[in-house]
């Protein structure tokens, strides 16, 4: 990137106060990925800045670029606020969830508009109130991870290449999930540390890659899908970028949690 004045879509992924008066933001962009900036006095301006900073904030903005490592937002313009989500803070722990995924799966300037569209639009789905049995944030996590190349084999056997057409037509049965292999394993090839899958979460999974993103919603997904699958796919999530995402973390404390 040339040193310059530049526009951008935006997501608003994470804002930190600075200072007295600045804010450090990181922003998934339409046209330039992931960048990271600071926009001075944003925390006292009342025109430029006002609402429109805050993370899962959908925006457009002009920033300087000086050759550092953070850009200088010169000013910001909200295209969507998702308010629905301050008002329900399990709806809000998931929206911040598929933030923090994005944030820890793309690489600061890997441009990805797919990304960036796919973003916004689950959030605008999940703001209006779809799929509250978490099935929507299984088929964003399969989605972002065949768009950004780190799609598990899920139509065939890892081990032995054998379709899963074939073990539903008897020739044998689905054993579970491997991570460390990047698919799944048949009941005919030796493996550990599986991760129990069925047939049927494997089809709706891969299905889910070829949707648009709208249709989604009437996939139907039943209780065991959504366990199968959180589970596999976490798993899997966890080993390709080496930790637990804390959004994850507290999500399960607040379904856990008795009120």
């Amino acid at each position: 990137m040339k040193r310059g004045l530049y526009k951008a879509h935006a997501v608003v992924l994470n804002s930190t106060d600075y200072g007295e008066s600045d804010r450090i933001l990181s922003f998934f962009t339409k046209e330039y990925g992931k960048i990271n900036g600071i926009a001075k006095g944003a925390r006292r301006s009342r025109k430029r800045f006002v609402g429109n900073l805050d993370p899962l904030s959908h925006i457009k903005f002009n920033y300087f670029y000086g050759g550092g490592e953070l850009v200088r937002v010169e000013d910001a313009s909200l295209i969507e606020g998702f308010q629905n989500f301050r008002t329900d803070i399990e709806r809000l722990s998931n929206a911040c969830y598929l933030l923090e995924l994005v944030s820890e799966m793309t690489r600061e300037g890997q441009v990805l508009p797919r990304v960036y569209n796919m973003l916004s639009v689950f959030l605008r789905m999940m703001d209006n109130g779809a799929s509250a049995d978490g099935s929507l944030l299984r088929f964003f996590e399969i989605r972002l991870l065949d768009m950004l190349g780190f799609m598990p084999c899920i139509d065939r056997c890892v081990v032995c290449n054998e379709p899963l057409d074939s073990l539903a037509n008897g020739a044998g049965r689905l054993k579970g999930f491997s991570s460390e292999k990047g698919g799944v394993v048949c009941g005919r090839c030796p493996a550990g540390g599986l991760v129990p899958l069925s047939l049927g979460t494997a089809r709706l999974l891969s299905a889910a890659t070829k949707l648009d993103e709208e249709k989604l919603t009437r996939l139907v997904a039943g209780p065991a899908f959504t366990q199968e699958s959180e589970r596999m796919l976490y798993d899997f999530i966890k080993f390709q970028i080496g930790k637990e995402l804390k959004t994850k973390k507290f999500m399960h404390k607040l379904k856990n949690a008795e009120f």
